[in-house]
């Protein structure tokens, strides 16, 4: 049943910014395609944008917008006409102007599985090296966890190199967003692919040796204090990753020389994914 007038009266004529991001997110929420339609004309509308975020309120992150909550509902909205509205918006100049809201896009981007090759441009597009939204995005790409969302964050990882003060962005990467989805059949292949070979200037043995640390291993020190990061359990691991994490632990034993925290981290795993295989 199509959205009731009221609601796009509010969204047409409110000033309120509780009662439009309301009246957006009951649209948003709608299993209907017109309703989705009359949601995207209000979302590209600049004067909506000031309505429901007014430039003279103070927010102290994107997720502090009321236009948040209706991106949020789109996000969540299994019907393909609610996932469309935001790969509209992912091309749309003007919505894309305001970078906080390029931030609720790039958080939403991580539930359009698989994603839509605008949704790889526009993960491209705001992934450069020295972009605000890369951290953003790289978190994205591994919540999505679709075979083209775990390739670009491969391309990033053989693309990016230590930053001018020396830091590699890349071990915090893998010790953080990899490590928390490393029970993903597509990310363990990605990583054998990388701890297998390397590829200069950027993928050096260092690389493959941290990469073989981010599955095998999850140690306090690497995160700061108050940080948690937790790996899933390998219970979690499909047989295909199962499989794939027995040739790396292989392939680092034999050609890697593993330290021995490298070393009895593999053996743990391997002792874990076969108490998983007797189990079945």
């Amino acid at each position: 049943m199509p959205a009731e007038s009221e609601t796009i009266a509010t969204l047409k004529q409110s000033k309120k910014p509780k009662d439009l991001a309301r009246a957006a997110q009951t649209l948003a929420a709608s299993a209907q395609s017109d309703d989705h339609r009359t949601l995207l004309e209000f979302l590209r509308t600049s004067t909506f944008w000031e309505r429901i975020d007014p430039p003279n309120e103070v927010n102290t992150g994107p997720e502090d917008l009321w236009l948040a909550r209706p991106i949020r509902t789109l996000a969540a909205n299994p019907a393909p006409s609610a996932r469309a509205v935001l790969v509209e918006l992912m091309g749309d100049d003007g919505f894309t102007a305001e970078p906080d809201r390029v931030d609720l896009l790039v958080i939403a981007s991580a539930s359009i599985r698989p994603p839509a090759p605008q949704v790889v441009e526009f993960w491209r597009k705001y992934a450069g090296p020295d972009g605000v939204h890369l951290h953003g995005v790289v978190s994205a790409l591994l919540d999505n966890g679709e075979p083209a969302a775990v390739a670009e964050f491969e391309r990033i990882l053989l693309s990016t190199g230590r930053d001018e003060d020396g830091e590699d962005p890349r071990l915090g990467w893998l010790r953080g967003a990899m490590l928390k989805h490393r029970d993903n059949p597509h990310v363990l292949a990605m990583a054998e692919r990388l701890v297998m070979k390397p590829q200069p200037p950027h993928w050096t043995k260092a690389m493959q040796t941290a990469m073989a640390e981010a599955v095998f291993l999850h140690k306090s020190s690497w995160y700061r204090p108050h940080q948690v990061v937790l790996p899933p359990p390998r219970l979690s691991t499909p047989t295909e990753g199962r499989k794939t994490l027995r040739r790396i632990a292989e392939y680092v034993r034999n050609n890697l020389q593993p330290s021995p925290a490298l070393e009895a981290g593999i053996a743990a795993t391997l002792v874990e994914i076969d108490a998983i295989h007797d189990a079945d």
